[in-house]
């Protein structure tokens, strides 16, 4: 992870706004009182999840989705994920219970998202689930079924 370091000879609050790399938003705003005590290492988590953001463009990831035809950026796309890459601009998150997740049916198989993730770019959204086979014999998954 990032890390900040603070010092100040003020005996006034101090206020931190820490951004994820590369982006103004989300901002966890952060206030800090001095006091007379040893150095602390604190370590800041939501979760182990980043906050949806709504509406705010991605320019990187617009920039990355429309430089080729959408069919080579959507295969584009699922390659890098598979290699365990996240394209310019993309974000990677933990699926939350208020995640509205694909409903997906096939005899045989079972869908999970909900302990997923999410990866959002400009245009694209990638849902990460888990396919489950519960048929006695081997069954191949349908994009159609």
């Amino acid at each position: 992870g990032n890390v900040v370091y603070v010092a100040t000879d003020k005996e006034s609050p101090v206020s931190l706004y820490i951004t994820p790399p590369g982006q103004e938003a989300p901002a966890l705003s952060v206030t800090l009182v001095p006091r007379r005590i040893p150095p602390r290492e604190i370590t800041l988590a939501i979760d182990g999840q980043q906050w949806p953001i709504k509406g705010v463009v991605n320019r990187k990831a617009a920039t990355w989705e429309t430089a080729q035809p959408y069919v080579d950026s959507l295969r584009d796309l699922l390659r890098r994920l598979a290699l365990n890459e996240l394209p310019q601009g993309y974000d990677i998150r933990l699926a939350g219970q208020t995640d509205t997740s694909p409903k997906c049916f096939q005899p045989g198989l079972k869908f999970g998202f909900k302990q997923g993730q999410i990866v959002t770019g400009h245009y694209f959204t990638v849902y990460v689930g888990l396919v489950e086979s519960f048929a006695d014999e081997p069954i191949e998954a349908s994009e159609i079924a």
